[in-house]
């Protein structure tokens, strides 16, 4: 199925969890706020999200630095 990850198009197995998409991309979960169709996503919530088609996915990695 297509979605948009960072707004670019992906294509993702039917019936795959957030969890699950973002492992796959590599996203580090202690360090990842997640919007899905503009709406925050609670990271608990992270597992029993399944993604749809023409989901937009965008991941904000929050890097240390000083």
């Amino acid at each position: 199925m297509d979605i948009y990850f960072n707004d670019e198009p992906a294509v993702v197995a039917d019936g795959i969890s957030l969890y699950d998409f973002l492992i796959s991309t590599g996203v580090n979960p202690e360090r990842t706020v997640i919007e899905l169709n503009d709406e925050l996503v609670e990271r608990a919530a992270w597992k029993e999200t399944l993604l749809a088609e023409n989901d937009r996915v965008l991941a904000v990695t929050f890097v240390g630095g000083g």
